[in-house]
This record gives structure tokens, C-alpha cells and sequence, in this order.
């Protein structure tokens, strides 16, 4: 929600017998994005999907220990990383990498955190 409590981010798990599936929808002034973030494939590492956002396909790759990485699917450009650690004290990071694209970083953040720690 944003300061006005208006919803920026929602999403929700697809059917729980297939590989994770998370529908998404993204509110960003009076325009509204959907898509569909899927597990690639269900036994490699690093853990990765695909979403359309806007015309642009993003690629999310995390592999465990290291940052988790939004890149630009055409330009391979690094978007935004998110980084949790898990030793107290637990911290979580996320960073913009691309400043062009601060002005969607819910969706960037929403992404992270629906696909990485959604149920």
C-alpha cells in the first residue's frame, strides 16, 4: 500500500500442484500490470523465472547465499538485488541498480518477495 493505503502490489499463489505459480498484478498511477511469475525449471540451481512487465521481459535468478538479481531480459541490464540474511541479526537489502527504473520499485520489490518467500 502506499501512503494514501491504496493496494500498489497483490499477487497470489496458482494452483498449489504445480510448480510455483504466482499471479501478480501491479498498480502504478492509473495504469494496472498483470503477469505471471513460474519456476523455470524445478531441480537447477539458481532458482529462476521470467515475468513480462510493460512490453519487457525481466529475468529473477537467486541462488542461496548470494543477491537475488532482476535483469532486463534484451539489454542482460541489472534492474534491482535483494539480499536476505538469515543469521542474527536478520537483515533484509534491496537496491535499484537501474535508476530509470526507481519509478517502479514496488513492482521490482513485490516481485522479489511474492516469488522468493510467497506460499
Amino acid at each position: 500500500m502506499d501512503s494514501d493505503e491504496k493496494i500498489i502490489f497483490q499477487s497470489k499463489r496458482g494452483s498449489p500442484f504445480k510448480w510455483r505459480t504466482y499471479h501478480a498484478e501491479y498498480y502504478h498511477e492509473s495504469d494496472s500490470f498483470r503477469f505471471e511469475m513460474k519456476q523455470k525449471d524445478l531441480f537447477k540451481v539458481p532458482d529462476q523465472t521470467r515475468f513480462l512487465f510493460d512490453g519487457t521481459y525481466f529475468d529473477l535468478k537467486a541462488e542461496f547465499g548470494r543477491w537475488a538479481v532482476i535483469t532486463e531480459e534484451k539489454s542482460r541490464k541489472q534492474i534491482a538485488r535483494w539480499r536476505i540474511s538469515f543469521i542474527p541479526p536478520i537483515d533484509a537489502s534491496f537496491e535499484i541498480l537501474d535508476e530509470s527504473c526507481r519509478r517502479h520499485e514496488l513492482l521490482f520489490l513485490g516481485a522479489f518477495h511474492t516469488y522468493l518467500y510467497g506460499e
